[in-house]
């Protein structure tokens, strides 16, 4: 029975039929299969990515299919941004590609891998209403720049002998990023070694903070005298777990010559700064195996002059010990900040040899900004007036890449230039700016302040910033011509003939009796009255004694 219906299924024309359809439309199906898009490829502009940038992100949409794909729409969501973004890049032929890009914004804070999630619609079957749909997703790697820096704090000592163990005391700073597992090696071919280990662990720096480290290390006993910046291999890893390596250079540190059975140290107690006198710490330290003494001559430089005393002694330094003294410096006014050295000559036992040490010199920078105006006497009916504002190094050291901006307010708006690049200002030299100020008509008379704001770097490349604001004073119309009639009242009062300077200084006219005025001859006149009246009391006073005298005579 059931081979029997297996037979009539077979022969039944409509059967056959039917069959004849579905693998014709299957046939299509696998043959044909409409339009089917994929992602071939993709990129980033620009390749590299850091947290803030703003780039587009490039897609290449290929139509495998035998259809054309209509009408495309591709939805992504962008990191950061909530809710779902489109674009349309029309339709895709068979065989086809289409590129498509995709802007998109990385987060001041983002850190690590960004997903984008992109899913592409589009109809192109074999039913032209069905709808396909490709989703996928695309990670964006978000790199991170050079963001730990190293800096000295100190090293002690900061002179050494070939083989001497010294410590650099170093502060890491994280300016904005990830970075973990700090590692410190010596960089290689260096005369210095860490001390007792290959390499020294920090550990963690979080974002935005500081970590003060000591890192030991021993100077190679062939280093060579002279003065050396130590370089150090620092690693750490970024927000992606990719290592980021940099070499710094730390320092500096003298390294002298040994010289006998001495070390000697020169270690500051206050600023060593240009014009100033400086108190250092001099220490003498006995590595011999008997007690000895000494005596240290300081030897005057072009930047260095000894103050008191230029000859120190030191008695019965035990062996294995030091003594230290107390010595002062003058710093030369005219020299710049840097790096110099001093000779300082050891006498003992009959030998005498000369050790120089390195001495950091710094210098304060300072800038005195002021203004003066034109015309000087400012009124409400002035419309504009030239402001003029000058800037002073007053500092003890040069100043470089001085940039000076002049700030508009509601009060005293400016038009026309407002900044000036100087460059370098020397110490005791000067430069100025001038700005052109507009005087509102409604603007009330008083005393007013304009905004200055002047940067610069010093002579280690520190950048500093001046705000000061500088007054304006406004009178009023009627205020001015007060002040211009009392002047004019103090030109008056000296009569037609004298003159006056613009400050109300009265200069003699040309006018009266041999260039004297009335005032002057009537002291001239009494001077000479009192001198005749005097002198004639006293030659009457001769004639009587004279009349008396011929008077006794004849008697």
């Amino acid at each position: 029975m059931a081979g029997t219906n297996v037979i009539r299924f077979y022969r039944e024309p409509i059967v056959w039929l039917v069959l004849i359809v579905l693998l014709a439309n299957a046939g299509y199906a696998f043959s044909g299969g409409g339009a089917a898009l994929q992602v071939s490829s993709y990129e980033t502009v620009p390749s590299t990515i850091y947290p803030g940038t703003t780039g587009t992100l490039q897609l290449s949409i290929q139509n495998t299919g035998s259809a054309t794909a209509s009408p495309v729409t591709i939805y992504y969501s962008l990191p950061g941004v909530s809710g779902t973004s489109s674009t349309s890049p029309g339709d895709i032929g068979p065989s086809s590609t289409a590129i498509v890009s995709v802007p998109f914004s990385i987060p001041d804070t983002a850190s690590g891998v960004y997903v984008i999630p992109v899913n592409i619609y589009y109809e192109g079957g074999n039913d032209s209403s069905s709808i396909k749909s490709t989703p996928f997703s695309i990670s964006l790697l978000v790199a991170q720049h050079q963001v730990l820096e190293v800096k000295t704090r100190s090293i002690k000592p900061g002179v050494a002998l070939p083989g001497d163990k010294i410590t650099a005391y170093l502060t890491l700073v994280n300016t904005g990023g990830v970075v973990n597992n700090v590692v410190i090696t010596p960089s290689d071919n260096s005369s210095f070694n860490l001390d007792g280990t290959t390499q020294l662990t920090a550990g963690n720096v979080p974002r935005g903070s500081e970590k003060n480290i000591s890192v030991p290390l021993v100077l190679s006993s062939t280093a060579s005298k002279g003065k050396y910046s130590i370089p150090l291999t620092v690693s750490y890893q970024d927000s992606l777990q990719t290592t980021k390596s940099q070499t710094v250079k730390i320092g500096p540190v003298a390294v002298s010559d040994s010289s006998g059975q001495f070390r000697i140290y020169l270690d500051s107690l206050n600023p060593v700064e240009v014009g100033s006198e400086a108190k250092f710490a001099l220490t003498l330290e006995n590595i011999g195996t008997s007690d000895t003494s000494a005596a240290v001559t300081i030897n005057q430089t072009s930047v260095f002059t000894p103050i008191g005393v230029s000859r120190i002694y030191f008695d019965d330094i035990p062996a294995g010990d030091n003594l230290t003294e107390t010595m002062i410096l003058g710093i030369e006014p005219t020299t710049t900040a840097g790096y110099y050295k001093i000779q300082l000559g050891i006498e003992s036992n009959g030998n005498t040899y000369a050790q120089d040490v390195g001495l950091v010199v710094t210098a304060t920078p300072e800038l005195e900004i002021s203004a003066e105006t034109s015309p000087q006497l400012i009124t409400t009916s002035s419309q504009t007036a030239k402001v003029t504002v000058h800037i002073s190094n007053s500092g003890n050291s040069a100043v470089r890449s001085v940039y000076v901006k002049a700030g508009s307010t509601k009060d005293l708006p400016l038009s026309g230039t407002t900044d000036k690049f100087i460059g370098t200002l020397n110490v005791d030299d000067y430069s100025t700016l001038q700005v052109t100020a507009i005087i509102p008509t409604r603007l009330a008379p008083g005393d007013y302040q304009l905004p200055v704001t002047v940067t610069f770097k010093d002579t280690k490349n520190g950048l500093h910033t001046v705000n000061k604001s500088v007054d304006i004073s406004v009178y009023s119309d009627s205020g001015s011509a007060s002040f211009g009639a009392a002047n004019s009242a103090d030109s008056s009062a000296a009569g037609p003939s004298a003159t006056t300077t613009g400050a109300g200084i009265r200069r003699p006219g040309n006018g009266g009796f041999f260039g004297l005025g009335l005032l002057q001859w009537g002291i001239v006149i009494a001077v000479v009255a009192v001198v005749g009246y005097f002198g004639y009391k006293k030659w009457k006073e001769m004639k009587d004694k004279e009349k008396g005298a011929k008077t006794e005579a004849k008697k």
